[in-house]
């Protein structure tokens, strides 16, 4: 999604992949025109359609994905067009804990 998802048409859009059970999903962290698309998203579309692609399986997202961003922090490669994505991914083999329970450690 090129929209950022706290706001705007982008925070509809989460709110109904959440509603639908979709577990995954890749979304752009900046700013946005409100009524169209820029060239940019287009780019981003295509780049990021190229990079799921080459997944073997959804499993491997969110590891790939900090790979790509290894690249970027080390000025490596082409990889600066997935500097701006943002991943939700709900692994269902890692259930969300209760509310009633501590603090939740990030995931390895």
């Amino acid at each position: 999604m090129c929209r950022p998802a706290g706001q705007g048409v982008g925070r509809v859009a989460m709110q109904h992949a959440l509603k639908g059970g979709h577990g995954v999903a890749l979304w752009h962290l900046g700013s946005h025109p409100d009524r169209a698309c820029l060239p940019e998203c287009d780019t981003l579309h295509a780049r990021v359609e190229k990079f799921l692609e080459t997944l073997g399986s959804l499993a491997e997202l969110p590891d790939r994905l900090r790979r790509v961003r290894q690249d970027i922090s080390e000025q490596r490669g082409d990889s600066a067009w997935a500097e701006p994505l943002a991943l939700l991914y709900d692994d269902p083999r890692r259930p969300l804990p209760d509310e009633d329970t501590e603090p939740v450690d990030a995931p390895l």
